[in-house]
């Protein structure tokens, strides 16, 4: 069970971890740091991202989780769900504000990732 010491303690690892929504508003709501960011400088919502998480996606982007924050490479959320085809989580970042055309350290926008994963249902 989570106190709100554990998430104190912990930040946002918690949130990096989970897989459901009910949890996901409940760690919130226990004062877990949606803004932290782990060593490769993921936010909670980059892991929504690459794990294809739409629901955990939409309560961050509504509790004010920054949908153009940059991970280590570069890398927004919409980068990886981009890159993994998660095409509900794109149209979801997309409606938040992502940015399309966002470069990370090696000059690649999500429409580059899209193309190179011959993921077209994503466009």
């Amino acid at each position: 069970m989570m106190t709100p010491f554990t998430v104190r303690d912990y930040g946002a690892f918690p949130l990096l971890l989970v897989g459901n929504s009910f949890t996901c508003t409940q760690l919130i709501e226990k004062g877990a740091d949606m803004k932290a960011k782990d060593n490769y400088k993921w936010t909670p919502l980059h892991h929504a991202a690459w794990k294809g998480e739409k629901d955990t996606a939409v309560i961050l982007l509504y509790k004010g989780a920054e949908v153009n924050a940059k991970g280590d490479l570069g890398r927004t959320p919409l980068h990886y769900a981009a890159w993994k085809g998660h095409t509900d989580v794109v149209e979801i970042l997309l409606y938040n504000g992502a940015d399309v055309w966002a470069e990370d350290s090696r000059g690649k926008t999500p429409v580059d990732y899209i193309r190179q994963e011959k993921a077209p249902a994503v466009i």
